[in-house]
């Protein structure tokens, strides 16, 4: 009797772990209007960006001109042509992965946007050619209701998705509502400013995310291989001539053979590599590094902008790219064989990458973390690999964290150091031994807190799925009791108070509005009902923030994670933008971090003390000013 009583609750725990890794780790498919100038590798990008369409959803495809390629390409049928190609290989593609949209519906999205080479360096609102089809798909698509944020791909000129913008903010045909809406929801990627575009929305309209690329010359671009490549000898063997006849261009069916180039120089597909379903999630924040690069914010007079100039991986200022491309050109290989592959047995297929735990946690300096991967798997039956990595240049802390048992499916484990408030990336890279090998990975962001807590709260058992998921969802339980030095928050459900350390002025829904949309500032603690919040546990340490006046929550504008997002009340939907995280860092002080930005933390704008500041996000640095305390009101 005892015996099955064990065995039934050893089963319960089992299934809640899967749960709880099931839960932590779901995925939103990503959003995306490719603009393109139509340029040979445009062509060669576009095949690629078939064949993982899968992954993300294509909702425009615009063609654009840009100083390259200065009347466009849209009177050519190459975009026709290769979708026609696509229609002929997705019966096989559906085989190995659902998702693939038709190439009906891609056509139904297809758009011409400017290519009047008199705009190229023109601003809104003189261009001679405005409010093309482009323009407008552009513009329809940020103010829907699908709350997810759109990804803009400048393959070319960036003139078309300018004047969509100027004419949300300033053309007296939208509210002003409107446009903060639209604003806040584009993600715009340029492969350097091709036209005057670029350089026009980064002055013109702050608001915008912008990532401006440059690293990616010399590593994906015409320079790939040869003398002038930036990358290794055994990272250019993936962009040769034979690695591209022999897995791509030949015997791989009507799509691959009509690849239009002889090597692999394709200078756009970076811009939507952070799109693919690889669960590193860079997707959601480009500063954390991923197959598409990595880049940082750079100037606060630009709090949106961004670029990969300033920074470097292991000192190397082009390897946030080409330290990803044998797996990138494998997992493509892998999926051109799908199309001349009609059973799923036929080919190889990626592994299923998890982790046991949330993918952000709160640990304690000096406590002792272990990483789980026993939840891992390979559809295809296949060998794996384990390798545990600290990306080191994409996280803040100063040391360099040593991960014992770094190749162990669930012995690894590491020592926190002392540096509460900032953060360790650790990545999990899984691969197996199929034909090609595929990657697949996990992130964890480890938040310090002050070290209080003993190493079994703050990490995942090595012993079993069970026993790691119940210590990790126990902790925010078990630091409630604590003073604030634990692994977790060591924050209880309840209504609090929340108050800047630097100003002392308490977090306030201006004017007691209730509304969607009411912006959160500063302001002296009254005791009203408007500066007061509910905090409730959601699960992992993440923290919905109430309103006690308005019953709304805590909301970074439009999922936003730039620098300068506004905070403002919303409609609780459960979103990542919506929920937070308490790390303690010293005073009784939390830095208090939206899921979906990990590397930010809440703050007042300018580090002002006056009542009426705005709270907004920011990259977290430490300041007195991204500190808030937690008081009962």
């Amino acid at each position: 009797m005892k015996s099955t009583t064990t065995r039934r609750i050893k089963t319960a725990l089992l299934f809640a772990a899967l749960a709880f890794v099931s839960l932590a780790q779901a995925r939103e498919k990503p959003r995306m209007i490719i603009t393109t100038d139509g340029e040979v590798d445009d062509r060669s990008s576009m095949i690629r960006a078939l064949m993982y369409s899968s992954d993300y959803d294509i909702v425009g495809i615009v063609e654009v001109n840009s100083r390259f390629q200065r009347n466009g390409h849209s009177k050519e049928n190459w975009l026709e042509e290769e979708l026609n190609r696509y229609e002929a290989v997705r019966p096989n593609l559906i085989v190995h992965k659902q998702g693939f949209p038709t190439a009906a519906y891609l056509r139904s999205v297809c758009r011409v946007g400017n290519e009047n080479i008199n705009d190229l360096f023109v601003a809104p609102p003189n261009m001679a050619t405005k409010n093309t089809a482009g323009e407008q798909l552009i513009i329809k698509t940020l103010l829907d209701n699908d709350p997810r944020p759109v990804h803009v791909p400048s393959w070319g000129g960036a003139n078309t998705t300018a004047s969509a913008l100027w004419r949300l903010k300033s053309s007296g045909q939208y509210t002003a509502a409107q446009f903060k809406y639209a604003v806040s929801r584009i993600r715009i990627y340029c492969n350097w400013y091709q036209d005057g575009g670029g350089s026009w929305i980064e002055n013109n309209i702050p608001e915008a995310y912008l990532n401006e690329a440059f690293r990616w010359e010399f590593v994906w671009d015409y320079k790939s291989v040869g003398p002038r490549s930036v990358s290794p000898a055994e990272v250019q063997a993936y962009m040769t001539n034979a690695w591209l006849t022999t897995n791509v261009k030949t015997g791989h069916g009507v799509l691959g053979a009509y690849y239009p180039q002889t090597y692999v120089s394709e200078g756009d597909t970076q811009a939507f590599l952070h799109l693919i379903d690889n669960g590193l999630e860079s997707d959601v924040d480009y500063t954390l590094g991923g197959w598409g690069g990595r880049s940082a914010f750079d100037d606060r007079s630009h709090p949106n902008h961004m670029t990969d100039t300033g920074i470097k991986d292991d000192g190397n200022a082009n390897k946030m790219y080409w330290r990803w491309i044998p797996a990138v050109q494998n997992d493509f290989a892998a999926r051109m064989n799908w199309c001349v592959k009609p059973t799923f047995a036929g080919a190889n297929h990626p592994p299923e990458a998890r982790v046991v735990g949330p993918l952000k946690r709160n640990v304690a300096a000096g406590s002792t973390v272990f990483l789980d991967a026993s939840p891992t798997s390979d559809p295809d039956g296949n060998a794996l690999t384990y390798h545990w990595w600290q990306y080191a240049d994409a996280d803040s802390v100063a040391a360099n964290v040593a991960i014992h048992n770094n190749t162990s499916v669930n012995t690894a484990n590491f020592v926190v150091p002392n540096e509460p408030g900032k953060q360790i990336h650790i990545i999990l890279e899984v691969t197996d031994n199929g034909t090609p090998k595929l990657t697949r990975y996990q992130r964890i962001i480890f938040t310090i807190g002050n070290g209080s807590s003993s190493s079994s709260s703050s990490s995942s058992s090595s012993s079993s799925s069970s026993s790691s998921s119940s210590s990790s969802s126990s902790s925010s339980s078990s630091s409630s009791s604590s003073s604030g030095g634990s692994s977790g928050s060591g924050i209880a459900n309840g209504t609090f108070k929340i108050v800047n350390r630097l100003s002392h002025l308490a977090l306030d829904a201006q004017a007691k509005a209730v509304t969607d949309g009411t912006p959160i500032i500063q302001w002296t603690y009254l005791g009203g009902s408007n500066q007061r919040w509910t905090l409730q546990n959601r699960g992992g340490n993440e923290y919905s923030v109430i309103g006690v006046a308005s019953g709304k929550a805590l909301d970074v504008t439009g999922r936003n994670a730039a620098n300068g997002t506004n905070v403002e009340l919303w409609t609780y939907l459960g979103q990542t933008n919506q929920r937070w995280t308490f790390t303690p860092t010293s005073g009784g002080n939390y830095r208090i971090t939206p899921v979906h930005a990990p590397n930010s933390a809440l703050e007042v704008e300018g580090a002002s003390a006056a009542p009426g500041g705005l709270v907004q996000i920011w990259a977290y640095t430490g300041a007195t000013h991204q500190q808030w305390s937690v008081a009962a009101p």
